[in-house]
């Protein structure tokens, strides 16, 4: 039998631990940034007012001109790792009005703290970009794995992971191979770290060739822990077009100013009242949801709240609310 009185401040936990602070961040990887065309296109992103910004494969050992730029935007602070022979480089560049403490950096990832000034803990982000050399991906995933067990704070990584999780999220090229799953998938197990979503073209990379020889993958996406899930319920990620680069720019904010999402599902008191509740609960409890426990509480959550694909109906509209 479910034990209503811990669903019932589990879910007022997350009501608790929920976040006003509002941002945006933005993970792109640029594919150099020494040529103009690219240059033009992260001043063109500023018009998002982003309050971080993550860039990956910046191709260039110069920063001057990338922290130009980024001053031009109100991102006058900055952290990098250089790329070798011009090939790789990271930056991580954020708002003066946010503290940012980065903690780790890699050939592959930036991780930092991140303190808002509107709530008293900080939250961890991970810009990542696994290499491409297959050798070095187990490097890649441990590092996230070590930084897992090293914080159990809310989390967000965001970047190209290049890797996919399914066959849904490739098109043209050779058919979907399992391995590529177990890496990505098993990591996002092992460390109960929820996908994101997104809204807008469900491809985040292209080959860009014609006809059959066009390629195209869902390689950039965001990722979360359920603490991170609950302080930024309403959190959506875009996909911006990809212009100067074969990778699109993807877009996070905390609080979308037009909601495509239903409102936050938070527990009412008086469904407690209504005898009903616990049984629709129970067998809500009893739906077969796939993936990690993080994962699978998530999906619950969204089927009684009744937004969820396999969904049969909220609380909300499970429980009838009788006037007195």
């Amino acid at each position: 039998m479910v034990n209503i009185w811990k669903f019932q401040l589990l879910l007022r936990a997350q009501r608790g631990h929920r976040s006003d602070s509002s941002m945006k961040i933005i993970a792109w990887n640029c594919r150099g940034l020494a040529r103009p065309a690219a240059r033009r296109m992260l001043r063109d992103l500023h018009t998002h007012k982003p309050d971080i910004i993550f860039l990956c494969e910046i191709k260039t050992a110069h920063t001057d001109k990338i922290s130009s730029i980024l001053l031009n935007a109100n991102l006058s602070c900055s952290d990098f790792v250089s790329a070798f022979n011009k090939a790789g480089g990271l930056c991580l560049a954020w708002n003066p009005s946010i503290t940012v403490n980065v903690v780790l950096k890699s050939p592959w990832l930036i991780n930092a703290l991140i303190f808002l000034n509107a709530d008293p803990w900080p939250w961890q982000f991970t810009g990542v970009h696994c290499p491409a050399v297959t050798s070095l991906k187990p490097l890649f995933w441990q590092s996230i794995s070590d930084i897992c067990s090293s914080f159990d704070e809310p989390w967000l990584i965001m970047g190209d992971f290049n890797a996919v999780l399914s066959q849904d999220e490739k098109r043209g090229g050779k058919p979907f191979a399992s391995a590529s799953r177990n890496a990505l998938g098993n990591e996002l197990d092992v460390c109960h770290l929820i996908d994101l979503g997104f809204s807008g073209y469900r491809f985040t990379w292209t080959n860009k060739r014609p006809g059959l020889a066009n390629i195209q993958s869902r390689l950039g996406r965001g990722v979360a822990n359920a603490e991170w899930c609950l302080l930024y319920p309403n959190a959506l990620i875009l996909h911006l077009p990809a212009i100067t680069s074969d990778h699109s720019p993807l877009l996070l904010n905390t609080h979308p100013e037009c909601m495509n999402k239903p409102r936050p599902f938070f527990f009412e008191d008086m469904w407690l009242r209504d005898f009903s509740c616990e049984n629709l609960i129970a067998d809500t409890w009893l739906s077969n949801v796939s993936g990690n426990p993080s994962a699978k509480l998530h999906k619950l959550l969204k089927i009684l709240r009744g937004d969820s694909e396999n969904g049969t109906g909220g609380l909300s509209s499970g429980v009838t609310i009788k006037s007195t």
